[in-house]
């Protein structure tokens, strides 16, 4: 059996490798540049033809070969293609799939109804702009933009004729980004901050195209979003109902929902730590991460400030337990909330074991403000030649801690107070030692005694 595949998106990639995979059938997978064959390239029975196809060599291509069924995982903004593609199955007889990808919204955009209607707004814009919308639209915003030699950047496939054509239209070296994605919302972040991006212009292209972290890190950033709106789309399926009809087609059996082939995606945790549990002691950086997330996790009193924040909460504190809640998840950023700092007597070190195990998600540790740390600053001593030591919930030699090192701190809780730390240092005859006691550090009621 035969299939052919009109690629142009990840998820036909992902489409050729399974079909690949399977071993019961060949496949024939268009794609419309050289890149797009090299990410293919190398596949058990898959042959890949590069370049857009005229009338003739569809017509060759349909008499060499005996297809089954054609796969339409092209592009949805390339209306035009997958016309021709639908006439083409009605043509022969040959049953079209179409996939439709998930639209992935997001709030808090400019939207435009063509490339034509963006232009046009960002003629009445100031300040940088950078365009991910590929390079085939060029053209438009050159012409729109009589400054667009210093204003304009472009995001573009790492691709000889896509940066050929940019440098054709006069876009300086030094402003054109050939990269291939998929991109976390911390690169997209560094690209708007490096170029000083005032506003940034897409394509509704959904989850599989990036688009919820190119929204996120425009938010985080206060950068102008103009979003192209889609076309009007061809009825089609997702990426898990096309795997199912594929399945039928051949007479395989269809994949379970946790073992399919699923478009990449950049799935990310981090492990926050909050530092003294006063909001204003919160570093920027875990600001950002526990705004963007969709998914907020730890104990009760940590969750408490972000009540009012429209994304789900989940109490919670084991790890078995929230490694578990990251799988059932559909969330694309999450966060774990820990007091203090991650790398300090946290509990984000075990779970990070945990998570080290969990497929499909990136772990990222965004450090806070210990209690070691902001009592040293309180004292105005350094504390990078202090003895650490946990007695919160832990069994510790107070006496012999104390007596083999100069400068000790004891982070204390639970059943041992700061009280019994002094009454154990005195029965051992060391009444003398100078004690610091550091409580309620950061908030109004702050008290060193």
């Amino acid at each position: 059996m035969e299939v052919l595949v009109f690629g142009g998106t990840v998820e036909g990639r992902h489409i050729v490798e399974w079909l690949s995979g399977l071993g019961c059938c060949s496949v024939v997978s268009c794609t419309a540049t050289e890149y797009g064959g090299q990410l293919i390239e190398g596949l058990d029975g898959v042959q890949t033809l590069v370049g857009p196809l005229d009338a003739s060599a569809k017509e060759r291509l349909m008499a060499e070969h005996d297809f089954v069924c054609i796969v339409d995982a092209t592009h949805p903004y390339a209306t035009h293609v997958t016309q021709s593609i639908a006439q083409l199955g009605e043509a022969y007889g040959v049953r079209v799939l179409r996939l439709v990808r998930d639209g992935g919204g997001s709030a808090g955009f400019t939207s435009a109804s063509s490339v034509q209607e963006a232009a046009s707004l960002l003629a009445e814009r100031q300040g940088n702009v950078l365009l991910t919308t590929g390079s085939k639209d060029l053209a438009s915003f050159v012409q729109a933009l009589p400054d667009y030699q210093e204003r304009l950047y472009v995001r573009i496939l790492p691709v000889l004729d896509s940066v050929a054509h940019a440098k054709e239209l006069g876009i300086p070296a030094g402003h054109i980004i050939a990269m291939q994605g998929p991109f976390t919302e911390e690169l997209n972040q560094a690209l708007l901050r490096q170029f000083d991006i005032r506003t940034m212009v897409t394509k509704a292209s959904g989850k599989a195209g990036g688009f919820q972290e190119k929204a996120r890190s425009a938010a985080a950033c206060g950068v102008e979003l103009v979003v192209i709106d889609r076309p009007e789309q061809t009825p089609g399926m997702s990426f898990a109902c096309l795997q199912s009809a594929l399945a039928d087609v051949l007479g395989v059996e269809a994949p379970r929902a946790d073992e399919g082939v699923v478009p990449v995606r950049e799935r990310v945790v981090n492990l926050v730590g909050i530092g003294l549990g006063n909001p204003e002691t919160l570093t920027v950086e875990a600001v950002n991460a526990i705004e963007r997330s969709e998914l907020l996790i730890g104990a009760r009193r940590m969750l408490e400030p972000y009540e009012a924040r429209a994304c789900e909460k989940r109490s919670l504190i084991k790890p078995d337990d929230i490694v578990e809640a990251l799988r059932d998840s559909d969330a694309s950023c999450a966060s774990v909330l820990f007091s203090g700092d991650v790398g300090f007597y946290s509990g984000a070190t075990a779970l990070s074991k945990k998570l080290a195990q969990l497929d499909g998600w990136n772990v990222r540790a965004i450090p806070g403000i210990s209690s070691v740390v902001c009592l040293c600053a309180r004292l105005l001593t350094p504390w990078q030649d202090v003895h650490l030591v946990s007695a919160h919930g832990r069994e510790c030699d107070v006496a012999a801690e104390v007596r083999a090192h100069a400068k000790t701190f004891m982070l204390t809780g639970g059943k041992r107070k700061a009280a019994d730390v002094c009454a154990e240092l005195e029965a051992a005859g060391l009444g003398d030692v100078r004690v610091y006691v550091g409580e309620r550090l950061s908030y109004v009621d702050e008290r060193i005694t």
